[in-house]
């Protein structure tokens, strides 16, 4: 999809949210970040991501709609307007805290995880990751399954375990996104899969191998974007 058409996106996704209740910057700063994590740091202080785990499934639908519309547009605003992630992010744990798990609770559980990561507080973003997948099995909610599954493995599991762990988890998340249609992830599943290797210093053949299948499968998804950075990773082992 084109950039205008991915930023019109989410001009439409903002104003439907408006129309829910919920108004949110389209071109966030820095300040409105810090801002929003610090008010959700404040709402969650003393709940332990157990506490999340153990949480009713919601039945408003009006937070549903709202849950739903931020859902929808979550991966686009990542390339579009990557300060209103977080800021969904965190009015995402608020609504949860209050009204309850949705299917795509987990993944907003891991990405809250990520957030602490990158602020230093490894401890608690790894407990988050851990039970955002205890939670995918609890709501048995396939839909986010794959999603939350590479948040966990590409930006949280590296600092409590190795990273060897992680190219087997991307690899059957992968096969469960081409199941479900999510051809999206699929292929950002697929990509840092393939450069985790290269990372881990994986036999040259193997990773040659294994690029050439990934630049193929990427070719036939249409993922040019993440095609684009396989192929760079391929040229650097060709390299060696």
């Amino acid at each position: 999809m084109a950039q205008n058409q991915l930023e019109a996106a989410v001009r439409t996704g903002l104003s439907v949210l408006k129309s829910l209740g919920i108004s949110l910057p389209e071109r966030p700063a820095r300040l409105h970040v810090l801002a929003e994590l610090a008010e959700t740091k404040t709402a969650v202080k003393g709940r332990s991501p157990e506490d999340f785990l153990n949480l009713p499934v919601m039945t408003d639908p009006a937070r549903k709609a709202q849950v739903d519309v931020m859902a929808t547009i979550t991966s686009t605003v990542y390339w579009t307007a990557p300060n209103l992630l977080p800021i969904i992010l965190c009015r995402l744990m608020r609504i949860f805290k209050k009204h309850g798990n949705t299917a795509f609770a987990p993944y907003v559980y891991a990405g809250y995880g990520f957030i602490l990561c990158t602020l230093g507080d490894m401890d608690t973003g790894y407990q988050y990751g851990q039970m955002a997948l205890a939670l995918l099995d609890r709501l048995n909610a396939p839909k986010y399954g794959p999603r939350t599954v590479m948040v966990v493995n590409t930006f949280i599991r590296h600092w409590k375990e190795h990273a060897r762990n992680e190219p087997p988890a991307m690899l059957e998340a992968y096969h469960h996104s081409l199941e479900q249609g999510d051809i999206e992830f699929a292929g950002h599943l697929l990509m840092v899969r393939g450069y985790t290797l290269f990372l881990l210093a994986a036999p040259l053949n193997d990773l040659d191998t294994e690029m050439q299948n990934n630049r193929e499968s990427l070719t036939r998804l249409g993922q040019i974007s993440n095609l684009n950075v396989a192929r760079i990773y391929h040229q650097a082992i060709l390299n060696l």
